[in-house]
């Protein structure tokens, strides 16, 4: 991860491998570490775009990123390519690449992990996930 970014010690509970309140600030912070925590490769940040905080800068460095908007919607430039995510959509975002995120009211949960293959940004649209049965599943209903 860069080291431009803050990882969350005054508000984050931790409970063993339990992270709590990662939600509870402006701006992103990165959570769970393999540093922090018994997880080997991955890292998880989040990202809370307001009026106090409403843009992000940061670099993916040596890890694929793969970001879900859990509210909101926000804005993103990945090198030359702009996009935006509403509630539920997500991006996968390569190694190496500078990300600039931007919104007045979103809420974003991040993933990711250091890969050695060059892999292309994807973009996932909740509403196709929805609406192409071969995608997903409804459980519950008639035994």
């Amino acid at each position: 991860m860069s080291t431009q970014i803050d990882s969350i010690s005054e508000r984050l509970v931790r409970e063993g491998n339990v992270f709590r309140n990662t939600h509870t600030h402006s701006g992103r912070k990165v959570a769970i570490t393999p540093q922090n925590s018994s997880m080997q490769h991955l890292c998880y940040a989040r990202t809370r775009l307001d009026l106090t905080s409403p843009e992000v800068n940061f670099n993916t460095g040596n890890s694929e990123t793969a970001i879900i908007c859990v509210a909101g919607e926000a804005e993103f430039t990945v090198g030359k390519n702009k996009f935006s995510l509403g509630k539920h959509d997500a991006a996968y975002i390569p190694r190496g690449s500078q990300v600039r995120v931007r919104g007045k009211s979103a809420d974003l949960a991040e993933f990711s992990a250091e890969v050695k293959g060059d892999y292309p940004l994807q973009i996932v649209r909740y509403a196709d996930v929805r609406d192409d049965k071969a995608l997903h599943f409804v459980t519950g209903g008639a035994a």
